[in-house]
């Protein structure tokens, strides 16, 4: 029977939820599923949004109710604008802000109407717009905020660029209004938090809570070897921006010159939305037809079966310095169970990889990238190099029994 405690309810605010084939929609839903409370879930719900109906996370641990909202689409104006740098054009605080205030009354409607109010909302971000929706809420209602910044918002890396001082101003603001208003700051990571935190006074930073993202294990088959053989290394996941896999290529074309036999048996797979992107890319007409394929996207469980059956798995890192950022398809690697490898950073994505026994390789090195390379290609299927006791710490009870923690509180 659940505890007193448990018998509360919670708002989950979250623009992206199944069955939207979104990296967000994947990472809260399986972990709200785990949890025993009650959870009152507003999202939003677009046909512009790719849809999955994989996502869709196993069993609810307790009651659910779910609130869809309209949320909007793509605008190619916008879009067509923001690349020329217009100030403020997608950026306030991004393409989704015309959500943020019809949801934010109808999810505050919703809760008066109830005979009894949630215990707490939590914002989910990003896209940012569903952060400040939650903190909306919250300010109306007087109900607590939990912000949960998957990314960094104004210390962008990069990564989503604020083109203007206007743009940056605003967002410095808007972060530190919820920053200011949320009774715990959650971050999946202790070098994320590091860097949102540090421009923030100690009562601040005092609120930060790490919850990283998570795997179901039940969602994995077996292990099985290829019946021809085949040591399939797979990439699965978007690149985007600074996130490319040319140095990994680079990387492989000094490795095939260095051992072409320890390639005889192996291939390499990217498989994403924006594999055929690379279709053309110089570095792909330097290496032997058929060592490496981009494919089109999958479904999200069609994604971990192959996860399942791949003699390793490749993460990379955006090309920045140093990246805090701990990668949602890093985690889902880890629920297969199979043996790691990385063209890193100095960052998160590093140390992890060496607490957990995998390889990697600094983006900028292609001799160290081409060395790692081989090491995996002649490295056995089976058994799997990887520290079970780190793995663990990922897996989504554990992960609920921290998140958990922070309810009770």
């Amino acid at each position: 029977m659940p505890s007193k405690a448990h018998r509360h309810s919670y708002l989950a605010v979250s623009l992206f939820y199944p069955p939207s084939a979104e990296t967000r929609a994947v990472m809260v839903s399986r972990l709200l599923a785990a949890l025993p409370q009650e959870w009152l879930i507003a999202h939003g719900a677009s046909l512009y949004f790719r849809q999955d109906p994989s996502t869709a996370p196993g069993p609810q641990a307790g009651p659910r109710e779910f609130f869809p909202l309209p949320a909007p689409g793509h605008a190619p104006l916008a879009a067509r604008l923001a690349k020329r740098g217009v100030p403020l054009v997608q950026q306030r605080p991004d393409r989704y802000r015309a959500w943020i205030q019809p949801a934010s009354r109808a999810i505050t409607a919703w809760l008066v109407s109830r005979p009894r109010p949630p215990r707490a909302i939590l914002g989910i971000g990003q896209p940012w717009s569903s952060l400040m929706t939650a903190a909306q809420v919250s300010r109306n209602t007087g109900l607590p905020l939990l912000a949960y910044f998957s990314d960094p918002w104004y210390d962008s890396l990069g990564l989503n660029r604020l083109p203007d001082p206007l743009s940056r101003a605003l967002h410095r603001r808007w972060e530190a209004q919820v920053v200011g208003q949320a009774a715990k700051v959650m971050f999946p990571c202790q070098d994320l938090a590091d860097l949102v935190m540090a421009k923030y006074p100690q009562e601040q930073r005092d609120k930060v809570r790490i919850i990283p993202h998570s795997f179901d294990p039940a969602r994995y088959p077996v292990f099985a070897p290829d019946a021809q053989g085949i040591k399939y290394v797979r990439f699965l996941g978007s690149f985007y921006q600074k996130l490319t896999p040319l140095p990994f290529l680079r990387g492989l074309a000094r490795a095939q010159e260095m051992d072409p036999a320890a390639f005889e048996k192996t291939r390499y797979q990217f498989i994403g939305p924006d594999a055929a992107y690379f279709q053309g890319a110089p570095e792909l007409g330097a290496l032997p037809q058929g060592l490496v394929s981009f494919l089109p996207p999958v479904s999200y469980q069609d994604s971990l079966d192959l996860m399942a059956a791949s003699h390793a798995l490749l993460a990379i890192d955006p090309e920045i310095p140093s990246c805090p950022l701990l990668l949602s398809k890093l985690v889902d690697y880890l629920g297969a169970n199979r043996p790691l490898c990385g063209v890193c950073t100095q960052g998160h994505t590093k140390r992890l990889l060496a607490e957990l026994g995998g390889w990697s390789a600094d983006y900028q090195d292609p001799g160290a990238i081409a060395e790692m390379i081989l090491q995996v290609a002649q490295a056995p299927s089976e058994p799997a190099r990887l520290d079970q006791a780190v793995r663990g710490s990922y897996a989504v009870q554990e992960v609920a029994r921290r998140f958990q923690a922070i309810l009770d509180e």
